[in-house]
């Protein structure tokens, strides 16, 4: 769902079918507010096209075609971006970095009992939906990695082989990290492992054009000089 705020209509088409969100709201994001004029300016083509308006359908096909060059400018501006996160930052008594410090001191860290920084079922039907584990290449006030605290909390009171030097026999693997969001959002993980581009089965300008490796340069070699 934080995800679908800063998602372009041009990128998915299918943040167009949110119709009640029709005109632009301060609480929306800088994205969402252009997704909203979008769908006002295509009501608008829809209404002049029922009631034989055609010619005055360039004025919103303009504003859409403004919407889209806007929409790259800001794709494009960093600092605006910055300026973004700022505004829709919920206004309270403290400052934007006491906000941040906040966050960093929240973060859950390894322990004993949850090594892998899983979320838990306290964090079910709470306010904590969103679970915010420190990264695997982050480096805690012990100056310790994250992925070595992971390693120490794991191994507590855990009988190990002398002969295990390589920690491969203690199901290691059967333990991970996982995803962090209360629902876990599938629709994106499903497109990260299969959104692939098309292949050459699919799309033939894909395949490698044929080459003798044995003639690099692509010439054979007349055998009957």
């Amino acid at each position: 769902m934080f995800k679908k705020r800063y998602t372009f209509w041009l990128d998915d088409i299918n943040v167009l079918k949110k119709y009640d969100e029709l005109l632009p709201t301060n609480k929306m994001t800088f994205v969402e507010q252009l997704n909203a004029l979008t769908r006002l300016c295509i009501l608008i083509i829809i209404i002049l096209c029922v009631f034989g308006k055609t010619d005055l359908l360039s004025l919103p096909i303009t504003v859409i075609i403004l919407i889209i060059v806007i929409y790259y400018i800001f794709e494009s501006d960093s600092n605006g971006k910055k300026k973004e996160l700022d505004r829709i930052i919920p206004k309270s008594n403290y400052s934007l970095p006491e906000i941040r410090e906040y966050e960093n001191a929240t973060r859950i860290m390894p322990t004993v009992d949850n090594p892998f920084m899983n979320p838990t079922i306290e964090n079910f039907n709470t306010e904590n939906k969103h679970i915010n584990p420190i990264s695997y290449d982050d480096i805690d006030k012990d100056e310790l990695k994250i992925d070595e605290k992971i390693n120490k909390a794991f191994n507590v009171n855990l009988y190990k082989n002398i002969e295990d030097v390589f920690d491969n026999k203690n199901s290691q693997r059967q333990f991970f990290t996982v995803a962090r969001n209360i629902p876990n959002d599938q629709e994106a993980f499903a497109k990260w492992c299969y959104n692939f581009p098309d292949t050459c089965k699919v799309d033939q300008s894909r395949c490698l054009r044929y080459q003798d490796y044995r003639w690099p340069d692509g010439q054979s070699i007349n055998t009957n000089a």
